[in-house]
């Protein structure tokens, strides 16, 4: 009796694996080509040798690539990696042992939330009056992840805020015999970072001869300063009507009207700044300014 052995040569003959229930987590300000992470795999053939990794799905910010040799996972392209965006991603990962492809495994990469800068907004230029209360307005500004925010303000040399760590501080606007603008500067902090300085312009507009050119006391405007609402209030009612024309101190007429009652009131939405206000009646031109804060 005489034995026979006979070899058995293994083929490539089962699919690839990829390990389930994989998953990653990076930060959300991770730099491109960051590592996230390698994929795992199996084979039961021997000496099996894995190509071709794939993402076939889940990527559609183009933010991960896939080494296709060792299945290593990194930042393609950050732009779009934000937490308050997107907080996972499920990528649908595949490979090859050189004959076969693997089924699509679902992998979770979780996107860490990193403490980002906040933005300042220093609010909207404005037009205002010498010797009045100016208020600047911060508190449109923002955090990403919605921290309470300080509040830095500094001002021109001579101008003194009522708080320089409000959101909304005032200030006394300087008398100036030429039209002038103000800067100032804001700065907000979300207890670890400082935002970028966002600047606002107060023009202060020229108050030297803005004096009412007739002190006619048959005529009182009120309130002033106003928001837009406010009245005009004539000595006696006018038989004919009087012209009312408010215009700003560039001459353009903002609004124009023949008012026929002792007292009228408007309700304008006008932008802040100081603007003229011209009425006639009989044959008399009277001239009064009014302050929109």
């Amino acid at each position: 009796v005489e034995d026979v052995i006979i070899n058995i040569n293994d083929i490539n003959d089962n699919t690839p694996v990829v390990t389930a229930n994989q998953s990653f987590s990076v930060d959300e300000n991770a730099a491109n080509t960051t590592s996230v992470g390698t994929m795992l795999a199996s084979d039961a053939d021997a000496a099996t040798s894995f190509s071709s990794w794939t993402i076939a799905g889940g990527n559609a910010d183009a933010v991960f690539e896939i080494n296709t040799a060792t299945g290593e996972i990194t930042i393609a392209d950050n732009a779009n990696l934000d937490f308050e965006t997107t907080q996972s991603y499920a990528l649908e990962i595949s490979l090859s042992d050189g004959t076969n492809t693997s089924l699509l495994e679902t992998v979770i990469v979780d996107i860490n939330d990193v403490n980002e800068a906040p933005t300042a907004l220093a609010g909207e230029n404005q037009a205002v009056a010498g010797e009045v209360i100016a208020t600047l307005d911060g508190s449109a500004s923002t955090d990403p992840e919605g921290d309470e925010l300080s509040y830095y303000w500094t001002a021109p040399e001579g101008i003194t805020l009522s708080d320089i760590n409000a959101a909304q501080p005032t200030f006394t606007t300087p008398k100036l015999d030429e039209t002038t603008d103000l800067e100032f500067s804001l700065i907000v902090n979300d207890g670890e970072f400082d935002s970028q300085e966002s600047i606002v312009t107060v023009t202060v507009e020229l108050t030297t001869g803005i004096n009412d050119f007739s002190q006619n006391s048959e005529i009182i405007l009120y309130p002033n300063p106003s928001k837009g609402k406010f009245a005009i209030r004539l000595a006696e009612t006018p038989q004919n009507g009087a012209m009312f024309t408010l215009s700003n101190l560039n001459g353009q007429i903002i609004h124009k009207k023949t008012i026929y009652q002792k007292e009228t009131w408007f309700n304008l939405s006008l932008a802040p700044g100081l603007y003229l206000i011209k009425i006639i009646q009989d044959n008399k031109v009277i001239i009064k300014k009014l302050l929109i804060q």
